[in-house]
Parts: structure tokens; sequence; C-alpha cells
């Protein structure tokens, strides 16, 4: 497990992405709507960012908010200064979302919102999407946010458990003190996401894992990281699978255009793993080997046996959705 002691700071946005100010988006009244405005895949050069899916928006609370029937505190009901703590981290968030974190704040549960975040190349969560739900509670900000993953009843990392519950320090979850806790002068629900993204999605989700903190950078430790790893891509592809079948309410278009733009690197990447047997998060953000790869065992052959039944579900998903290219993978074998 890891505690929220080390200094994560979210990265700056480029300045060719356009933030505007909180407020309802027209484009989102109904249930996974799909927003009017285009969602551009490749002006900017850039593969990885959505341009035209605004990084922080305030609009209608979907049906399928893990905590839409927790109603402790919702609208504009709540004392005053509730409020304007949360318009304080509305604000926070309009501004400085990191590149690949995403959230919408709602009009009419302002004591709810949703984020998700893009897996960074160079680690097993490369080029997925990764859901939160997150409750202000009345005593916010004394008592730190509630956070519940989109798991799907799966283990993507020993900090995201099957069940939603995501531990860390800083929530409460997991054992911590003095600067790892919850601090309600001075935390933030952006310090929340981004140390879930810098703390939780790494390269090395092994080194999370309780008890084997005395094996970290051991021989036996690096022995153990790759199939650790080899899970963890699975899982992550599996994720895939469940988002496009069931995209959260509010993203539909987000995690649509996602794996349009994606699913062609994603598939390149399970097969630089099944062919040339790369170890798990040595590839680039395009999907092809890096020096890195060959300087690590190769992956397992029970990894590469995995890939071979998954992969055709991709190929499936992506091409279904729109996804261009993904037909020549389609035999993809080991």
């Amino acid at each position: 497990m890891v505690s929220a002691s080390r200094s994560v700071k979210p990265a700056a946005k480029p300045a060719n992405i356009q933030s505007r100010l909180p407020k309802r988006s027209n484009n989102d009244n109904a249930q996974g709507a799909f927003p009017a405005e285009p969602l551009a895949s490749h002006a900017s050069g850039d593969d990885n960012v959505v341009l035209h899916f605004q990084h922080f928006d305030v609009v209608q609370s979907p049906q399928d908010h893990h905590y839409l029937d927790n109603k402790e505190q919702q609208g504009s009901g709540g004392p005053r200064a509730w409020l304007k703590r949360v318009q304080k981290e509305w604000k926070i968030l309009e501004t400085d979302l990191p590149d690949t974190i995403f959230v919408r704040a709602f009009e009419d549960r302002m004591d709810l919102l949703r984020a998700v975040m893009v897996g960074a190349s160079g680690t097993p969560y490369q080029d997925g999407l990764f859901f939160f739900d997150m409750k202000l509670p009345p005593s916010y900000p004394v008592t730190p946010p509630q956070v519940k993953y989109h798991s799907f009843g799966l283990r993507a990392n020993p900090n995201l458990y099957p069940s939603g519950t995501v531990c860390l320090s800083l929530l409460g979850t997991f054992g911590g003190e003095g600067p790892e806790l919850w601090s309600p002068d001075t935390s933030t629900i952006l310090q929340v996401l981004v140390s879930i993204q810098g703390l939780v999605l790494t390269e090395k989700p092994y080194d999370n894992e309780t008890g084997f903190e005395a094996q970290v950078g051991t021989p036996e430790g690096r022995r153990n990281e790759l199939p650790y790893c080899e899970s963890t891509y699975l899982v992550n592809l599996h994720t895939m699978l469940h988002l496009i079948r069931r995209p959260p309410g509010r993203f539909r278009a987000f995690v649509m255009d996602h794996f349009r733009r994606r699913g062609l690197h994603i598939l390149r990447a399970c097969e630089a793993y099944l062919k040339e047997g790369c170890p798990v998060g040595t590839l680039d953000g395009e999907g092809f080997p890096t020096e890195a790869s060959t300087e690590q065992p190769p992956c397992s052959k029970g990894f590469r046996l995995a890939l071979t039944n998954v992969v055709p579900r991709l190929v499936e998903a992506f091409t279904r959705i729109g996804a261009q290219g993904c037909h020549e993978f389609n035999r993809i074998d080991s």
C-alpha cells in the first residue's frame, strides 16, 4: 500500500487546451448524451488528449453515480461555508487539472463529482481509462471526500480493491501520519486525484503491495515485478472492454473517442508483447518497443497465452466503435 507522503505535482496544461468558467453544459442534459461540439483527434498532433472535451465542466448528475442515492448534502441547500469551499474546489479543478485527468461536477448535486484518468505510457496502465466517483460529505472539508473506483470487480492495483475501495492515507482508508493525512486547511480534491494518478497508477504496482516493502529494489522484488505488471495489464485490457460496453454517464463520448483514437496503439502494444516478448511497461506512447524493452527479461508464456484470448475481443470492440486499422490484428498470435 502507499501513503500520500510523496509530493506529486500536477503537470501543466498545454496552451492550446482552453478552459472555461464552471457552468452547466447545455449539451449534456440527458443521461449519457454526446456533446454537440466535435471531439478532435489529431488537431494538435498529440494522440493522447481529447482536445475538445473540457477537462472540467458542470453538468447534470448521471443516474449511474455510485453516491447518487446518498443525499446527506445535495444541490445548493448546504451551509454557506460548505458551498463556498465546493466552489473553491471547482475553481482549482477548472484551472489546474493535469492533461490526463478529466472531471465532471454536477449542478443539481454539488456534493458529487466524477473523474477519469488516462493511463500513462511506460506503465501497465498505458492507454487505459480509470474512473472514480466522489462524494463530499456534509462534514467536508473537516473529513476527506469519499471515493469509489469503477472496478468492474477487477483489482487493478493493490490500492484499488475489486469492491471499488481506494486505499490511500489521504482518504483515511490507509494508515499514515502528518502530511500523509487529510488536512481541512490545505488538502484538496485535486490533491486526491493527483495522488491516485502519481502514487497508485504507477509503472511498478507491485511496490504498492502490503508486506512487500522489504523486497522493493531487491533481486526477488525485481523478479516478482514482471508477472505482477503482466497481470495488471490484463486487468487494464479487460477494463477497457467493460468501459466500451458500459461507459459511465457523462463520459460516453469521451470513452468512445479515446478508444477510437487509441485502439490501434493498444493492439500494436499487444503485438509487441506477443511477437517480440517485450516486458510490460517498456513500450513508447505509440506502442513500439524502446531500449528498455531489451534490457529486461521477456514477458512470460502465460501472459502471451492470455493475450491471445483477449486480443480478438479487443479487435471486435474497437472495430465496432469505429477505430481504424484494427482488422489487421485479427490474426495476432504468439
